[in-house]
């Protein structure tokens, strides 16, 4: 069995205010459940298409996928994922504002508790 390839990320501008990637997407590319600290943001998906689940206290994720020409946004403090859908590679700009600084990766541990673990914005995410 071979490993999956690292998602292919660039970032394409870095002001004071935001921050621009261009990530590429393939199957089985997954981000898990992630926060932007304190960064917002805004996915627009160029081609193919993506799944974003976002945590809801006392119930299953919202779950909505998100095609080429569409896009979604959050805020500082959404939990979500992003999945590849099955089929062709998907291509999405990702905005954040302000500028990423740090991004934090959930796990739920054997006791059913959710459990936060800070990392630097140069970390790429995945399940």
């Amino acid at each position: 069995m071979s490993e999956l390839p690292d998602r292919y990320s660039e970032r394409l501008l870095l002001t004071a205010d935001h921050e621009v990637w261009l990530i590429h997407w393939e199957e089985g590319h997954d981000t898990g459940f992630h926060d932007h600290d304190r960064s917002g943001g805004h996915v627009m998906v160029v081609s193919g298409a993506v799944r974003e689940d976002r945590l809801v206290v006392g119930g299953p994720p919202s779950t909505r996928v998100v095609h080429a020409g569409e896009s979604f946004s959050f805020e500082p403090a959404d939990i979500h994922r992003v999945t590849h859908v099955e089929g062709e590679p998907a291509v999405t700009i990702h905005v954040y504002s302000p500028p990423l600084h740090s991004m934090g990766a959930y796990e739920v541990t054997d006791e059913g508790r959710l459990r936060r673990t800070p990392l630097s914005a140069e970390t790429s995410l995945s399940a």
